[in-house]
């Protein structure tokens, strides 16, 4: 009877098994030290996110440096005033452009008040402007006293007094024949500012020619140039050219920032910022921990710093060396 190959067979069958078993488990070694990395790196996100290493996240910011001030507005204004007597109601409101010839406000007779008019009983007094600029309904009477024509003739002394003095508004309401009931401002030429700071502040070393940067109240910007500068003994009075525009408040004195020097831009801590090699960067924390990311700093104030080569929303950590 022919011998048969069947033990042969068998050998290499358990061979095969052999191979498939190291597969198997070579596998599963490989599993089991990528399941470690990733519960790893969970764990460091974990402890970081847990503040035991604080971070902050790179945000688009501002950094500035200014001074707060109490300014008087210089500008060329025209007062209305009322040619009979009685309450005015506004046409154009607070803030509105209006042209040449165009109704601002409209004045209703009231008993006692219209008295000695010539206007026939019930009629109206519509208010038009003879020249072109924004209405405000708050005149202080000092409009033909200070404005950037007068710039040469201004008294010094005179613009301190006014600084500390009241200056109520005089328009709206009910009013008599003659008195003030609106200004037209002429946004279109440049507005001056009157200010004063201390001989010792930041702002009391600008010098006539600078440029500078007004911040208003509600965080609107107005690009302006130092045109003169007096000092006399601790303080430091400016006057400033302001740049056209319709972004300026209408009361004559007004709170405002000087803004001395800013900086737009992705902003980090400066506790954030790591040497090198003798290159700037700082630690990102990304989905596979921790790396070292290139900045340039182009400026820093007050702890912060505006940096290129960093994209908002990334988080880095804080004294990444401690």
């Amino acid at each position: 009877m022919p011998s048969q190959a069947l033990p042969a067979r068998s050998k290499l069958s358990k061979g095969g098994t052999r191979g498939k078993k190291v597969k198997v488990w070579s596998a599963v070694l490989v599993f089991l030290v990528l399941a470690a990395a990733w519960v790893g790196i969970q764990k460091a996100k974990d402890i970081i996110n847990g503040r035991m290493i604080p971070t902050a996240e790179a945000e688009e910011g501002v950094i500035q440096r200014g001074v707060p001030v109490t300014v008087l507005i210089l500008r060329d204004e025209l007062v209305l005033t009322a040619q009979i007597g009685g309450t005015v109601k506004e046409i154009a409101g607070e803030g509105a452009r209006v042209r040449v010839g165009s109704p601002v406000a409209r004045i209703i007779p009231v008993d006692g008040v219209a008295e000695g008019t010539a206007r026939a009983p019930g009629s109206t007094f519509e208010l038009l402007t003879p020249k072109a600029g924004t209405v405000c309904y708050h005149p202080d009477g000092l409009e033909g006293v200070f404005s950037p024509q007068a710039l040469g003739e201004l008294n010094w002394d005179v613009l301190e007094q006014v600084e500390n003095a009241e200056i109520p508004p005089t328009g709206g309401g009910t009013v008599l024949p003659g008195r003030p009931v609106a200004k037209i401002i002429n946004n279109l030429s440049p507005s001056l500012l009157f200010t004063k700071v201390a001989r010792d502040d930041p702002a009391g070393t600008v010098k006539a020619g600078q440029s500078l940067l007004v911040e208003w109240e509600d965080g609107g910007l107005s690009n302006a140039e130092v045109i003169t500068v007096r000092t006399q003994g601790a303080e430091v009075g400016l006057v400033l050219r302001l740049s056209p525009g319709d972004n300026l408040p209408h009361d004559r004195r007004v709170a405002a920032r000087l803004v001395l020097e800013r900086h737009t831009g992705v902003v980090v801590p400066v506790q954030a910022l790591v040497e090198q090699n003798g290159k700037t960067g700082v630690m990102v924390l990304g989905k596979l921990g921790v790396s070292w990311q290139q900045v340039g700093v182009k400026a820093r104030l007050d702890g912060k710093a505006v940096v290129d080569g960093l994209h908002p929303g990334a988080r880095v950590l804080l004294n990444p060396t401690n």
